[in-house]
C-alpha cells in the first residue's frame, strides 16, 4: 500500500514535519503491519480535537482493546474518525527527547485499497514464509492486521459497522486465548499422564520381582504351615499314648493295691 503508512515516512501535512525528521521515525516495527496509519507528527503539533485520543500509556508495540461502545449512544457522533480513534487509539513513543503521535488513516477506502489490502496480505504471507495450513503464529498474526485494517475501512464507511466486527474481533480473539489456554491444559494432563505411564512402566520389573518374592514366601509359609500341622498331629499322638499308657499304669496300680489290701485284711482276720 503506497502512502498508506506502512512503510512509515512522515511528510508535510498536519504535523508540518520535515523530510529528514520524517524518515529518521522510520520504524521496523510499524513497517510490518497492514493497517494503514497516517504520518508521525510531533505531539506538540497535534491538532487540540485530536489530542484527547492520544494515550501515552500505549506505545508503540501496545495491544489495542476495544473500549465499551453503546451504538444507540454513540449514534450521535457525525465523524467516524472519533469512533476510529477509540477502537485503534493512536500511538506514541519518545524519540531525541521529543513524543511523537502517529494516528490511523482516516481516509475512506475504495475497491483498489481492498484490492491493494489483499496483495499486501498474500504478499507478507510469502515474504515471511506463513504457513498454508494449520497453527501458525505468522499467519494468525498477519490476517488479525488485515481483519483491523478491514475494520479501519469498515468504520469510515459506517461507524456501527465498525464497533461490531471490532466486537467480533475481541471475541473471536477470547474465544482464541480459550481454545488455546484449554489446549495448554490438554497439554499439560497429557504430559502427566505419559511421566505417569513412564513411573509405573518402571516399576513393572520390580512389581514382578516383589511378585515372585511374594509366591516364595508364600510357598514357605505352606511348608512351614504344613510342618506345623505334622508336629501338631505328632505330638497329639504322642499326647494320647502317654495318657493311656498312664491310665494303663494307674489301673494297674489300682489292681495291686486292692488285691495287697485284700490280704491284709485276710490275714488280719
Amino acid at each position: 500500500m503506497e502512502g498508506t503508512g506502512m512503510a512509515l515516512t512522515a511528510g508535510n501535512g498536519s504535523g508540518g514535519t520535515s523530510p529528514g525528521a520524517a524518515q529518521a521515525l522510520a520504524r521496523p516495527a510499524f513497517s510490518q503491519t497492514l493497517l494503514k496509519y497516517s504520518h508521525p507528527i510531533p505531539l506538540a503539533d497535534c491538532p487540540p480535537h485530536l489530542r484527547k485520543y492520544v494515550r501515552p500509556d500505549l506505545g508503540v508495540d501496545s495491544v489495542k482493546k476495544l473500549p465499551e461502545f453503546d451504538l444507540r449512544k454513540e449514534a450521535h457522533r457525525t465523524h467516524p474518525e472519533d469512533i476510529l480513534h477509540q477502537l485503534f487509539p493512536p500511538m506514541t513513543w519518545e524519540e531525541d527527547g521529543e513524543t511523537w503521535v502517529q494516528f490511523l488513516d482516516c481516509e475512506a477506502a475504495g475497491r483498489m485499497d481492498v484490492i491493494t489490502l489483499q496483495e499486501q496480505l498474500d504478499l507478507r504471507c510469502q515474504q515471511r514464509n506463513a504457513l498454508k495450513a494449520g497453527i501458525c503464529a505468522v499467519r494468525e498474526d498477519l490476517y488479525q492486521q488485515c481483519f483491523d485494517e478491514v475494520i479501519r475501512q469498515s468504520t469510515m464507511t459506517c461507524a456501527e459497522r465498525g464497533v461490531l466486527l471490532a466486537r467480533i474481533r475481541d471475541e473471536l480473539q477470547m474465544s482464541i486465548e480459550a481454545y488455546k489456554t484449554m489446549f495448554e491444559a490438554a497439554c499439560q494432563l497429557s504430559m502427566r499422564q505419559s511421566l505417569l505411564l513412564q513411573s509405573k512402566l518402571a516399576l513393572i520389573p520390580q512389581l514382578r520381582q516383589m511378585d515372585e518374592e511374594t509366591a516364595m514366601a508364600e510357598r514357605q509359609v505352606n511348608e512351614l504351615r504344613a510342618k506345623h500341622e505334622a508336629i501338631e498331629k505328632r505330638e497329639v499322638e504322642r499326647r494320647q499314648a502317654d495318657e493311656m499308657k498312664h491310665r494303663e499304669e494307674v489301673n494297674f496300680l489300682k489292681k495291686a493295691n486292692l488285691q495287697l489290701t485284700n490280704e491284709i485284711k485276710r490275714y488280719m482276720s
